[in-house]
């Protein structure tokens, strides 16, 4: 067959065009024409119209290449605009459709729609016009191709009928027949006769239906008296006709079509259904394994695919000539062919031999496919090692379980067909489990149970409790910013980056106000706050609050001031109580006296820091001065001797007492007496008159943070004479 797709809006080109099979690489003459005698004309255009731009034509010749020739007169130029051209054909020694028919001739090749030799004559063992059906003669002789007659009527082991051609299981052969109409002598029994004969010629051995009148659908049926077990049909059509076969129907049912066409082939088995697009094989071996008692051959015209540019196709008449019709049954257990003559092969048993063992170590029994050795090799399991792995199973005896989230897996190797393990799996053939502290597809996800493993599949603790630095139900979430531990419960308070999830140690050292500790999580305690809580806050009344240090409840104690209660208030410019103690604290150290005649100077360095300390009234003393490294007059001493006085304006006034001579009017002398109320507010003079005796005494608070006491210290000594005294301007 030959396809042409012509340019589409010029088709007049195309008018007149020949068609040629040669085998020559040239079929021009001199003057340009083609020598016809040099190819095969397969189709010349003669039409008076256009011809369509798209072509088949048929052209049945073995050949090497096709010419595409056209002619013009009247001094007009042939042109060629060819699009496409498709040539199909078979291979040599094959014919039919898809070339699904072989050819057995003895010289040349076949034709590739019918079949038929080019010369005539068959390899030996063949017979027919295709010289495609096989003799059954003794000894393997050759055969009459016609008749299929062999030597002296021997045929072979399991054959017999004048042709050689019937079977033992053929469960048709001499059974009831019947067709729609009859054509002369050819009834519907010679289908099932058991002779292959010259085609049609008389007596012939084939059925023909009426092909004169008007039979759009024929029929042709046989009874095979009960209901049957059929494995196989083989059909021999009529040769060089089996255009008329193109488009049949094949039926196996326990009811017979001549009651009601219709009804019983809308309830009967479809066998077969013959859909082109080529022409089909008169010779057809079809499997139908089915029960049923009734066989039947249905066509119509016109049929479903109809076969195109086939010469005696006819659109308005069905016509049927069956040459030989064979229903096969079952063979006996072990053995298979037409008639039932050949044994089972290498791992094949059962009837017709139509199941496989696939035995590990041996071959099967022939009748049961039990194997004689056990073991089944990969992908196999059963008591004869024809049942196929399934349900995600393979290997040998199907024993091992693959787990594909998206597949089964192949029966043999395991490997999934669809790339991808069940959460839990891992490996080649996800049937490894997944090992410790992992779980999911393919095993990728961790999890870091404390107590126990993990779920494969899950990933839930099967003890809960989680790692240090793990949270969440699988236990493969980090702890996020700031928390650490067992299940990330904890929390570091670190100023300057994050913690180790694990151990909560600062990543870099430092804790936010208000925390300390070595993984910042414990809050300050005990009036301490700020960052490490290295800030101390002097509450009077509560603590503070350990991030900013304001006190919780509002007020500090003695001696303290500012929003956090941390600043020292001086002795200076403090509101001192003087009835029982002031707020002072010396450190002091006393240096030497130095003399010179009657005139001495002692000079004490002080230190203080402010504190408690008690004022003992009974003895009068002069507090002096409160500055650094102040030099302090000796104001009395039990001998008359010549003293220093140290005034700022003025000099003192030489009477024996130590007094100032002027004071500035903006100073207010301070006098204090054993019943002076010492409340006083000393803050804005720093000159201060006592008027006793005694001593002044000094007690140090800090003493009391190590637990001891230290005695009283006294700064001078007055004898026993009351004396005012008084000291510089500050």
């Amino acid at each position: 067959m030959i396809n042409i797709t012509y340019r589409h809006h010029d088709a007049r080109r195309l008018q007149g065009y020949s068609l040629y099979v040669t085998n020559n690489t040239d079929m021009t003459r001199p003057d340009g024409s083609i020598n016809e005698q040099d190819g095969h004309l397969c189709y010349h255009d003669n039409g008076s119209g256009l011809p369509t731009f798209n072509q088949t034509r048929q052209c049945h010749v073995k050949g090497r290449y096709v010419v595409f020739y056209n002619i013009r007169s009247n001094r007009e130029d042939a042109l060629i605009e060819l699009c496409e051209v498709q040539v199909y054909g078979c291979p040599f020694g094959q014919f039919g459709y898809n070339c699904g028919g072989t050819c057995h001739c003895m010289t040349g090749g076949c034709d590739p729609d019918t079949g038929q030799c080019d010369v005539k004559g068959c390899q030996t063992g063949w017979m027919g016009l295709s010289c495609s059906l096989q003799c059954h003669c003794d000894g393997g002789v050759a055969c009459d191709i016609d008749t299929g007659a062999c030597p002296g009527g021997r045929c072979q082991s399991g054959w017999s009928g004048q042709s050689c051609f019937v079977s033992r299981r053929n469960l048709a052969y001499g059974k009831p027949t019947r067709q729609s109409t009859t054509y002369s002598i050819y009834g519907a029994y010679k289908a099932v006769d058991g002779v292959i004969s010259k085609d049609f010629e008389p007596p012939g051995s084939c059925t023909h239906t009426d092909p004169n009148g008007r039979h759009p659908e024929a029929w042709w049926q046989v009874d095979l008296g009960t209901v049957q077990l059929i494995r196989t049909i083989n059909i021999v059509y009529r040769q060089l006709y089996n255009f008329r076969m193109s488009g049949f129907y094949l039926y196996v049912s326990n009811s017979s079509v001549a009651h009601n066409i219709y009804q019983v082939l809308s309830k009967a088995h479809l066998c077969y259904h013959d859909h082109g697009p080529g022409l089909p094989s008169y010779i057809q071996s079809l499997s139908c394994p089915v029960s049923g008692r009734y066989v039947i051959f249905y066509n119509k015209r016109p049929a479903d695919y109809e076969p195109k540019d086939v010469k005696y196709y006819i659109k308005t008449s069905a016509v049927i000539e069956l040459c030989e019709v064979q229903v096969l049954g079952e063979c006996p257990p072990g053995r298979k062919g037409i008639s039932c003559d050949q044994a089972c092969t290498s791992y094949t048993f059962g009837r017709d031999c139509t199941q496989t063992c696939h035995c590990a170590n041996s071959d099967c029994d022939r009748r049961t496919g039990v194997c004689k050795v056990p073991g089944c090799t990969e992908e196999w399991k059963g008591q004869t090692c024809s049942q196929a792995c399934i349900n995600h199973t393979f290997g040998q005896d199907c024993t091992h379980t693959c787990h594909c989230a998206n597949s089964d897996c192949d029966g043999r190797t395991g490997v999934c067909k669809v790339p991808g393990c069940m959460e839990g799996w891992d490996g080649r053939t996800c049937s490894q489990v997944c090992t410790y502290h992992t779980f999911g597809r393919y095993c990728a996800q961790t999890c870091h149970c404390a107590n126990s493993d993990c779920d494969g599949r899950t990933g839930i603790c099967k003890v809960p409790g989680c790692m240090e630095g793990w949270e969440g139900r699988t236990c493969s979430q980090a702890c996020t910013y700031h928390t650490f531990g067992r299940d990330c419960v904890q929390t570091c308070h670190c100023a300057n980056s994050d913690c180790d999830w694990r151990t909560g140690i600062c990543n870099v050292p430092g804790c936010m106000e208000g925390w300390e500790g070595r993984t910042c999580s414990q809050v300050c305690t005990n009036h301490t706050f700020g960052r490490d809580c290295n800030k101390t806050c002097h509450c009077a009344n509560s603590d503070c609050d350990a991030r900013t240090g304001i006190c919780n409840v509002p007020g500090c104690m003695e001696g303290w001031e500012g929003r956090t209660c941390s600043q020292a208030l001086p002795i200076t410019h403090s509101r001192l109580k003087l009835k029982t103690y002031c707020v002072i604290v010396l450190t002091l150290t006393v240096t030497v006296i130095l003399c010179k005649g009657q005139s001495c100077e002692m000079y004490i360095r002080m230190y203080y820091r402010i504190r408690h300390v008690k004022l003992d009234l009974r003895h009068p003393v002069p507090i002096t001065s409160f500055t650094d490294e102040t030099p302090v007059p000796i104001t009395h001493s039990d001998e008359t001797v010549n003293q220093t006085c140290h005034c700022a304006n003025s000099d003192c006034d030489g009477k024996g007492l130590v007094a100032c001579k002027s004071t500035p009017d903006t100073c207010t002398n301070h006098h204090i007496s054993d019943e002076t109320d010492c409340s006083q507010d000393l803050s804005l003079c720093s000159t201060l008159t006592v008027t006793g005796k005694g001593w002044c005494m000094l007690n140090y608070p800090d003493v009391w943070r190590n637990g001891r006491m230290v005695k009283s210290v006294p700064i001078t000594h007055f004898g026993t004479s009351t004396v005012a005294q008084s000291c510089p301007l500050c």
